[in-house]
């Protein structure tokens, strides 16, 4: 754990700020680790709506690599759930976990840069946006750390349930290399969810249940989705590994698949949060 006190610092300037293009910021790597990149739109006054319209897509790109994937409405979702509310005219991308209730589970997933090339986040702007700009900033620590394990974020093609009743996902990734933290299902149907894993039962609640579950640590289920939370306890430690000890051998695991209990025919996103070594 890092002991090096935090400092914030303006960016440099991003490049292709346009209508209908992607801007891109260079984020310098090296002897930094990041906690938090902050990009303030235009003047820093436009209301959540108009935001998400002018700025559709955040993605995050390690030596060239994608390793986020999601869009600004999807990305202030997942924010509200842990508490923090849209900030008027800026996006918030968090490194770290903020809400870890640990000191050391919250520096374990900043982002160290000494073993990266480059780190960018691109902006898609859309047609809606009128005379776009953005100026960036970021929370971090002068100290040389490997990246090691770091979230990633990802969005799936949409899922088609075609009516009410029990909706089964088995295509999910199982790479050996990530555990799951978090999936989010944009679906405002599902009334319930089971997650199997090769046979154990590992999460099992009707929605309800599950937003009484995550209050106890002042998180949020949103009404529009049913977000599973492996790590509802705030805790770094419990995330749902997709490999298996079995006799004192470490195997990958073979089945990953998802009961959903919908109350009606619904298309709806998937995005997960996993944790491992950047692609």
């Amino acid at each position: 754990m890092s002991l090096q006190a935090r400092r914030v610092v303006e960016l440099p300037s991003l490049n292709a700020v346009a209508v209908s293009s992607v801007a891109s910021s260079s984020h310098p790597v090296g002897v930094r680790k990041y906690h938090t990149t902050i990009f303030r739109y235009k003047a820093g006054t436009d209301n959540q709506a108009t935001l998400e319209a002018a700025i559709t897509n955040v993605k995050v790109l390690i030596n060239g690599k994608e390793q986020w994937s999601l869009s600004l409405a999807r990305l202030n979702a997942l924010l509200l759930q842990e508490g923090y509310a849209f900030q008027t005219g800026h996006i918030v991308i968090p490194w770290s976990f903020f809400k870890s209730r640990t000191p050391a589970g919250e520096e374990a997933l900043g982002l160290g840069t000494a073993d990266i090339t480059t780190l960018s986040v691109e902006l898609t702007i859309s047609g809606a946006a009128t005379s776009p700009t953005l100026t960036g900033w970021a929370e971090i620590e002068d100290v040389a750390e490997v990246s090691g394990a770091i979230r990633k974020i990802r969005t799936f093609p949409s899922k088609v349930c075609s009516g009410a009743g029990l909706f089964q996902i088995q295509d999910l990734p199982k790479r050996p290399q990530e555990a799951y933290r978090r999936i989010h299902l944009f679906a405002a149907q599902a009334t319930a969810v089971k997650v199997m894993v090769d046979g154990v039962e590992w999460f099992n609640m009707p929605r309800a249940v599950a937003a009484a579950l995550y209050a106890k640590q002042s998180l949020t289920h949103p009404t529009s989705a049913y977000s599973v939370l492996f790590d509802a306890t705030q805790q770094t430690t419990d995330i749902l590994p997709m490999v298996r000890n079995v006799g004192g051998a470490t195997l990958p695991v073979q089945e990953f698949r998802l009961d959903i209990t919908m109350g009606a025919a619904e298309t709806f996103d998937i995005v997960t949060e996993t944790i491992g070594i950047a692609d």
